[in-house]
């Protein structure tokens, strides 16, 4: 349940906070940006909790991205990277995505700052997939044509994913039946 509580709850939380206090913040200063994933539009048996927080957060997005703005002057948009290569990827999902382009930092920033430094920007969504895949890109909260065929690459590395877990396990029994424990046989 930590997932749904940090990805979930504590998105619902901070959005309640962050829509009191930007409120009474000065003209100018009124972003709020949700932080959804490629997640938010696809869907795997290896990350059920993970995209359906993620889910949510996109589900959150959409009931209030324009409304607040039109009240409050508050403006609502949300960033949905892929998987970017920072400290917050495990070994086990750097491993998981070798030899796969994976987005850019660099295109997470240029999101961010576009959605924060254009005034006139409000309940947009930006993309950041892999460059080769199309880098930054706007979804249309009705029209995600070009998240659906980025969502079939996403089910393509998951297979892959499952293929290397079986041979990784098929190495590590080889590894210990004709290396391993013949070596521990030496020493009894």
């Amino acid at each position: 349940m930590t997932t749904v509580d940090v990805n979930f709850k504590g998105v619902l939380y901070t959005t309640k906070l962050a829509l009191h206090h930007l409120r009474s913040s000065p003209v100018g200063q009124r972003e709020l940006i949700l932080v959804g994933s490629m997640s938010s539009f696809t869907s795997g048996p290896m990350m059920a909790v993970y995209s359906a927080t993620k889910h949510g957060v996109l589900g959150l997005f959409r009931s209030i991205r324009l409304f607040p703005s039109k009240r409050d002057g508050v403006r609502i948009n949300m960033i949905c990277p892929y998987f970017v290569d920072t400290p917050i990827v495990p070994i086990g999902g750097k491993v998981m995505l070798a030899g796969l382009e994976i987005a850019v930092l660099d295109d997470v920033v240029d999101a961010v700052s576009r959605l924060v430094c254009d005034e006139g920007i409000a309940g947009r969504c930006l993309a950041i997939a892999p460059r080769q895949a199309g880098g930054v890109m706007e979804v249309g909260v009705q029209e995600m044509e070009n998240v659906d065929a980025f969502c079939r690459r996403v089910v393509i590395a998951m297979n892959m994913q499952s293929k290397m877990e079986i041979f990784t396990k098929f190495l590590v029994d080889i590894l210990w039946l004709l290396v391993v424990g013949p070596i521990l046989r030496l020493f009894e």
